[in-house]
């Protein structure tokens, strides 16, 4: 059996033995120390990692918006190159409409200045002929008669009188058209529309017309179907009738027939004047209504005119929104057509 020597047991030993505990306490003392500063410096680890992480984010993000700013200002360069090329394109765009349109204008002035020399020479050709033609026409019967009235018949007299007439009054209608086509080129025809009857205008002109159509013994029909009024000049349809019969009996053979009729549709009115006579060729056909290429043709019974009766009734039926044209074969007749809005 084992025992304790209570010469063991000395203040020396229990302080020994309290130093020993002290020491062993002091080393858990610096081993949780170290414990402590160990787990310090990894968090100190971890820290400085977080920190290396938010400078590269904050190092990213900087570099993105250096980027974006770049970016931007290329963008921008790039659109501002682009707005400039653009300001470039439409003034070329631009330059290219001006020089077309100063091209159109140029060729609309020429074709305007050949058709003023066109009609220069054609008002040239009607004072210089078409007028002197019919003048000298009275003047030289008159002259007959007034040398040989004792030696003539009164047939021969009769005879000379109506060729006088028929003169006059042809110089007249031809005086008329000038006078007026002059107007109507420089403004002073005015378009008056008001209700007409169309039937008792058709009869006038056909009245004034008798005689040139007698002294040929030609038959005037007006072909009459119901009352039409129409909402037109009555001055310029007036115009383009006493031209259209003055046409049709000058190229009818004595003893034909013309007829003039009206019909009126849903939109339109269209009157008609036709005959039996000489008729015309497509050719012919196309270069009727117009001043520049229109010629003067004689009637059957040797009639002079101006062909500017017909360029006068185009320019009268275009005022009422209207169109005219002819309907026509060589030797069978032809039909004179014109409509308007009612």
């Amino acid at each position: 059996m084992l025992g304790i020597s209570y010469t063991d047991i000395t203040p020396q030993n229990i302080e020994k033995g309290k130093r020993a505990t002290e020491l062993n306490i002091a080393n858990i003392e610096l081993e949780n120390q170290s414990r402590e500063k160990g787990k310090r410096a990894d968090e100190l680890k971890i820290a400085n990692i977080e920190l290396v992480f938010q400078k590269e984010e904050k190092a990213k993000r900087a570099a993105e918006s250096v980027i974006s700013k770049i970016t931007f200002a290329q963008q921008s360069e790039e659109n501002e190159k682009l707005s400039e090329e653009l300001i470039i394109a439409n003034l070329a765009v631009a330059l290219q409409s001006e020089l077309i349109v100063a091209k159109e204008k140029a060729e609309k002035n020429e074709i305007q200045l050949r058709e003023l020399n066109a009609t220069k020479d054609k008002l040239f050709s009607i004072i210089a002929h078409d007028l002197q033609s019919p003048f000298n026409s009275i003047l030289g019967f008159s002259e007959l008669l007034i040398e040989n009235l004792k030696n003539y018949e009164v047939t021969e007299v009769e005879k000379f009188l109506n060729n006088i007439n028929l003169s006059a009054k042809n110089t007249l209608v031809l005086l008329s058209n000038l006078l007026n086509w002059a107007k109507s080129q420089i403004g002073q025809i005015n378009f008056k529309p008001e209700k007409i009857v169309l039937s008792s205008i058709i009869q006038e002109i056909l009245e004034l017309s008798s005689a040139s159509a007698k002294n040929k013994n030609i038959l005037l029909n007006h072909i009459q179907s119901e009352k039409i009024v129409a909402f037109a000049d009555i001055n310029m349809i007036k115009t383009v009738l006493r031209n259209l019969i003055s046409n049709a009996i000058k190229f009818t053979n004595s003893n034909g027939e013309i007829n003039v009729s009206a019909i009126q549709n849903a939109k339109f009115i269209e009157i008609a004047v036709s005959d039996n006579g000489v008729g015309m060729n497509e050719e012919a056909q196309n270069k009727l209504f117009r001043l520049e290429t229109n010629e003067t043709t004689t009637g059957t019974a040797n009639e002079e005119g101006s062909g500017l009766g017909l360029i006068l009734c185009k320019e009268f039926i275009e005022k009422h929104n209207g169109e005219i044209w002819v309907e026509s074969k060589l030797g069978q007749g032809s039909v004179f057509k014109f409509k308007f809005p009612f």
